[in-house]
């Protein structure tokens, strides 16, 4: 009896492929005779799919059996898109995010994203269960034109400016919605265009504002009441002002009674203006005596009120101890002289009311008070 060493039979470890990737199995022994799990009978399997596979291996009637398997995974779907074109400084974001995903780029980067900021070729790994896929991208940069309306100007009202921005083969579309390359402005606003040159864009703006000559609105000669100010207003846009005592500002505050005087410049013009402000007593009540002596003496002889104003209306009542009234006068010039109807008052306490319209505020005055009748 003869005894046989069994064949050795080696498919080697489990594995995994991707996509379409294939396997080849070899077990070509001399003398070799071959079973595989699908029949074969051949001493090679091409493998192209997934599953378990075992091969029978015989040599003078000993048998060995081997077997692998063998997994497939879809390889990443990885899409940097189109080769493309940018403008002057803009970026591009290239972003190949997968769940379990390793990455590497062409400039050794492991993240998933990059930001492209010049030309060139671009390719990145991106491998997934031991899988990988290779996508490239090329990215050109085109110039942006240039665009410059100038600076910021002040013009006077009534003038133009003409804004020029011809690019040689360039689209415009201006803030006004024009679509030409040239201009012109008469009024104050901001103003934009964009020019685009081979789908490339560049916006400008400028600020333009028209000034008038200055203008000065000082009120009439006036009068005000000793307790009143008046502010004198003479704003004008882009102007200097110069007054009577040498302030610059725009507003000037009156206070006191004099005539005062400014010169207002713009660079469209120049104007001056004055007034002249008076001060008076704007009170017209003041106190009275309240006590009088109507014996002949010739000295506080009668009782009378103290307004000083060109009254509109006036009215001076005195009243008795019992409400009745017993003198009355619509006129500033007549006083009391204490007497009802041609006969003397006894001396005792009386009461007054006061009533007119001031002439200056239009307020309607009521002061009251008792007088003392003495003989």
């Amino acid at each position: 009896m003869n005894y046989f060493n069994p064949p050795i039979v080696n498919l080697g470890n489990d594995t995994s492929l991707c996509g379409t990737d294939t396997l080849l199995l070899d077990v070509t022994t001399p003398s070799g005779s071959y079973l595989w799990s699908n029949n074969s009978t051949l001493a090679t399997q091409t493998i192209t799919q997934a599953g378990i596979y075992w091969v029978d291996v015989t040599v003078n009637g000993c048998t060995t059996r081997d077997s692998i398997t063998v997994n497939y995974f879809n390889p990443p779907i990885v899409n940097l898109g189109n080769d493309t074109s940018l403008c002057g400084t803009d970026t591009l974001l290239l972003d190949v995010t997968i769940p379990s995903g390793s990455y590497l780029w062409s400039n050794n980067s492991t993240l998933a994203t990059q930001t492209i900021t010049q030309a060139g070729i671009y390719w990145v790994d991106v491998t997934v269960n031991g899988c990988t896929t290779r996508d490239s991208i090329q990215l050109f940069y085109k110039s942006t034109p240039i665009v410059n309306l100038g600076k910021d100007s002040v013009l006077c009202t009534g003038d133009s400016i003409v804004l020029d921005v011809t690019t040689n083969l360039g689209q415009y579309l201006w803030s006004n919605d024009s679509i030409s390359s040239v201009q012109t402005f008469f009024n104050s606003d901001v103003y934009w265009v964009d020019v685009t040159v081979d789908g490339c864009s560049t916006r400008d703006s400028i600020s333009i504002e028209f000034l008038d000559i200055p203008t000065i609105s000082f009120v009439e000669d006036t009068i005000l009441c000793s307790n009143e100010t008046i502010t004198l207003n003479t704003y004008n846009e882009g102007a200097v002002y110069i007054w009577q005592d040498g302030s610059t500002s725009a507003q000037y505050l009156v206070a006191t009674r004099g005539t005062y005087y400014v010169e207002v410049a713009n660079q469209c013009g120049y104007a001056s203006d004055s007034v002249t402000v008076e001060f008076i007593d704007c009170d017209c009540f003041d106190n009275i005596v309240n006590v009088f002596t109507p014996n002949g003496d010739g000295v506080n002889e009668v009782f009378e009120t103290y307004i000083h104003c060109p009254l509109e209306s006036y009215q001076f009542t005195i009243f008795n101890r019992w409400g009745e009234t017993i003198f009355q006068s619509e006129s500033q010039n007549i006083y009391w002289d204490g007497r009802v109807d041609g006969k003397k008052s006894p001396s005792g306490t009386y009461f007054y009311v006061i009533k007119y319209t001031n002439p200056y505020s239009q307020n309607q005055m009521v002061y009251k008070g008792t007088l003392t009748l003495l003989r």
